[in-house]
């Protein structure tokens, strides 16, 4: 936030400064959180380098197979989650007309997937890549561990999970259908786009261009996916041009009053 409001505010905008910009702070924009004095629409987007797609993934050995077995499932499934994520299996449950337990005491991915893992709780509404990457045992066997379900996105599918439908495709089983997607928007296109990198607003467009093409190359680079995957961070590559991510910020930022009040709602604000 802190360097958000530098870049809008004192950063002299000739090109030669750039700045990360996390996508969470988009929600605290539309939120209207205490402290936020920029407008993301105006700062000139550099580059994204990746983000991170929501599943919601049971053990394999509760028979649960897909979305469709388990919104007609008579039994009930606890979902192992944080307190910042425990919105992604309520708003399953309010949607789809579900009563699955939510447990909210997790503190992050150790220990929510030690749950699963133990038999605590049946799955978790997560990130799936960090997940897989802190349990590659998850995937790895014949069968797998465990089975996902859906994709909490109106954005594309993760690359590893192409036969695993998203969210968009249950629109018409959803009980506030398009309404519902819209907040699905909101909450999880900053995670799709997190890492980003931005120039103050007023920028030249030609240095803008200069740099988005520049930032375009050197992350698709062998050199730099190299050093990423020595750091063992690749799990969290996945450019998306400039105009994409612009177009998911600026959803993110117009989504409706009505939608913003329940979204503030199902995270606790």
């Amino acid at each position: 936030m802190i360097a958000g409001n530098a870049m809008a505010k004192s950063i002299k905008p000739d090109g030669l400064t750039i700045s990360a910009f996390s996508a969470s702070l988009l929600l605290n924009q539309l939120v209207g959180t205490e402290g936020i004095r920029f407008d993301a629409r105006d700062f000139e987007w550099i580059g994204t380098i990746g983000g991170f797609t929501f599943v919601c993934f049971l053990r394999t050995d509760t028979g649960i197979t897909s979305m469709e077995d388990l919104i007609n499932s008579n039994e009930r499934f606890a979902w192992a989650q944080s307190a910042t994520v425990t919105w992604l299996p309520e708003l399953l449950n309010a949607e789809f007309g579900m009563d699955h337990l939510v447990l909210g005491g997790y503190q992050g991915t150790a220990d929510s997937s030690l749950a699963v893992d133990q038999g605590e709780a049946h799955g978790k509404c997560w990130q799936w890549t960090p997940s897989i990457t802190a349990s590659p045992h998850w995937v790895d066997t014949d069968p797998p561990f465990v089975t996902p379900l859906i994709q909490v996105t109106v954005g594309a599918k993760h690359g590893d999970l192409p036969n695993v439908p998203t969210i968009v495709e249950f629109k018409d089983q959803l009980a506030s259908g398009q309404a519902a997607l819209d907040l699905v928007a909101a909450a999880t296109l900053p995670q799709v786009m997190e890492r980003n990198y931005v120039a103050p607003p007023g920028t030249p467009a030609d240095r803008v261009k200069v740099l988005q093409d520049a930032f375009w190359e050197m992350q698709n680079s062998e050199e730099f996916i190299a050093a990423i995957v020595k750091a063992g961070r690749d799990a969290e590559l996945g450019p998306i041009r400039p105009d994409v991510a612009m177009g998911y910020r600026d959803q993110v930022l117009d989504t409706a009053p009505d939608i913003v009040a329940r979204l503030s709602e199902l995270l606790g604000g």
